[in-house]
């Protein structure tokens, strides 16, 4: 079990990759010379490399060894974070996230699959909050800490600091993870029966409204702390490391519990955000209940995982298509989630407005998880 925190570290520094464009905005606007939206859309283009390329290479590769897929995904995700991190195009920059979000959409798949051969089927939902936890430790650690490098030095620098991060990651991954044991005689046919049920697909509708709700607001933390609300630049990291303890705390809670009370976590995460974000959108110049909806926020969206995973493995079992197409539904949700967000900042439409799109899709969430009678 403790090896498998080497492959929380992978998706700890191809996290910290997606996100920490949300706390640099304003400083990549200025360097690209174009709106602070466009340089939102890169969170959008890497979503969407995961939801379309992803799927399609781990599919294609499905006959080799996890392992040493997960050594070559990693080492393509480095060579596009440093293409990103020594241009000054924007166009390229855009091509370095499309290589990037593809990359990371494997990684992620194959790291809950070589996790979960590491384990019982009992412990899915403790592998998989371990593996996950990589998301929140981003967003303790990574998010803040990238965003602190950028402001101090350049955007640059905390991006090619992040490929040196994955390089040593990946070097630990070959000496000390185990090599799995995979059937190479799988037939992609097999895997792909399973997704006919009913109760699979209300599954990811679940995962991917969650993540939209989640992103739509967590992508755009900048402009709603520090302009909609009464919070400083100089505060937005230590505001962005309280989003990511509340959420490590959730993915354990969730972890902890998420095999026997699967449905009962998700109603209780999807009614936690419509609070938060409820809260937030009504007292938004109110400091106190400005951080107590942030600790609500972090404690249910991605937090969640776990337990939308167990669901899925639940109904459909652990198989690469079942995963790589939940991983899917979950970056679509990013891609969403950040599209709505950047129209509603292109449209200089009030902030209040993000976090009432994000509330519907929260309250969307919470209906597909009720109307799920199969497990509890």
């Amino acid at each position: 079990m403790k090896k498998i925190w080497l492959l929380t570290l992978i998706i700890f520094g191809m996290t910290t990759s997606e996100l920490f464009i949300s706390g640099l905005l304003t400083e990549m606007a200025l360097f690209y010379n174009t709106s602070i939206s466009k340089i939102g859309m890169l969170i959008t283009y890497y979503a969407l490399s995961m939801a379309i390329v992803g799927p399609i290479l781990t599919i294609v590769f499905i006959h080799v060894n996890p392992k040493k897929l997960l050594v070559y995904v990693v080492s393509l995700f480095i060579l596009g974070q440093f293409i990103g991190g020594f241009t000054s195009n924007y166009l390229i920059m855009v091509f370095s996230r499309i290589i990037t979000g593809g990359s990371a959409s494997v990684a992620i798949a194959v790291s809950l699959n070589i996790a979960f051969t590491q384990v019982s089927k009992e412990k899915h939902a403790t592998a998989s909050s371990i593996v996950m936890s990589g998301l929140m430790l981003a967003s303790i650690i990574g998010l803040p800490v990238s965003t602190f490098v950028g402001h101090q030095y350049s955007w640059q620098v905390s991006y090619i600091s992040i490929a040196v991060l994955l390089l040593i990651s990946i070097i630990l991954v070959i000496f000390f993870i185990p090599q799995p044991n995979y059937d190479n005689n799988m037939k992609v046919e097999d895997e792909l029966k399973s997704l006919k049920s009913g109760p699979l697909w209300l599954s990811y509708m679940t995962a991917f409204l969650i993540i939209s709700a989640t992103f739509g607001i967590s992508s755009f933390f900048e402009p709603i702390l520090t302009k909609a609300s009464t919070f400083t630049s100089k505060q937005l990291p230590l505001l962005l490391s309280l989003y990511g303890i509340s959420s490590l705390i959730g993915n354990f809670i969730v972890g902890k519990l998420g095999d026997k009370y699967t449905l009962t976590i998700l109603k209780i995460g999807c009614i936690q955000l419509i609070i938060a974000f409820a809260l937030l959108a009504t007292f938004i110049n109110q400091p106190f209940i400005v951080i107590l909806s942030i600790v609500l926020f972090g404690l249910s969206g991605i937090s969640l995982n776990p337990a939308t995973i167990v669901r899925v493995t639940n109904i459909a079992g652990s198989g690469t298509a079942v995963m790589t197409l939940l991983n899917s539904m979950i970056t679509f949700g990013v891609v969403i989630g950040t599209y709505i967000g950047n129209t509603i900042l292109s449209m200089q439409l009030p902030i209040v407005f993000l976090l009432i799109s994000s509330i519907i899709l929260a309250i969307l969430a919470f209906l597909t998880v009720l109307f799920d009678k199969n497990i509890k």
